[in-house]
């Protein structure tokens, strides 16, 4: 017969067990939403394992990065360009089950901020694809703009407000690199 070895335990009981259990399930760590700087309590063992940053899903939404780096910019060149603008436009507007990053209904222009590194796998090429081809079907012109890591909002905002101006072409879909230098006031 085989002697099977018994594993040490840590607790001297069963009852002492579900006592540390109990005081672990309650205790919470007070941190501030990385997104919107909201007071959270959440779990140390959410935060070992990388959760808990966020107070919502939108905000996690918000938070997520573009090419290694927060949405952020693309959020401030959106603030930026939008800043005396006077025509009607919407952000994460829903056609369908798409989503347009900056959508101008009125021109039916649709603008799509799209990271250099995950916009550039084969999936996301694909599937950057079957929502352009959405979007004409239902009207709308596309136009996508390329965030390199060393863009800057101002650099974005004048890609975005060059897509803009640019928007009375015949359903085409546009992609336009925008860098640090490309787009920028002096580059134009």
């Amino acid at each position: 017969m085989v002697e099977r070895k018994r594993r040490a335990r840590p607790f001297c009981s069963q009852l002492c067990a579900k006592a540390h259990s109990a005081e672990a399930r309650k205790r919470r760590v007070s941190l501030e939403c990385q997104w919107c700087g909201v007071s959270i309590e959440r779990r140390p063992s959410e935060i070992d394992k990388g959760r808990g940053k966020f107070c919502s899903r939108s905000c996690a939404g918000m938070g997520r990065p573009i090419n290694g780096r927060p949405s952020v910019i693309a959020d401030a060149a959106i603030h930026e360009w939008a800043t005396g603008h006077q025509e009607l436009f919407l952000t994460e507007h829903r056609i369908g089950r798409w989503s347009i990053d900056l959508a101008l209904p009125i021109r039916m222009l649709a603008i799509e901020l799209d990271g250099e590194y995950w916009h550039s796998l084969p999936n996301m090429i694909e599937k950057d694809a079957r929502k352009d081809a959405h979007l004409q079907r239902s009207g709308w012109t596309v136009k996508r703009i390329v965030i390199h890591k060393d863009a800057t909002a101002s650099s974005l905002a004048a890609e975005i407000a060059a897509a803009v101006s640019r928007s009375d072409t015949n359903g085409s879909t546009t992609y336009r690199p925008c860098s640090g230098t490309e787009g920028s006031a002096d580059a134009a």
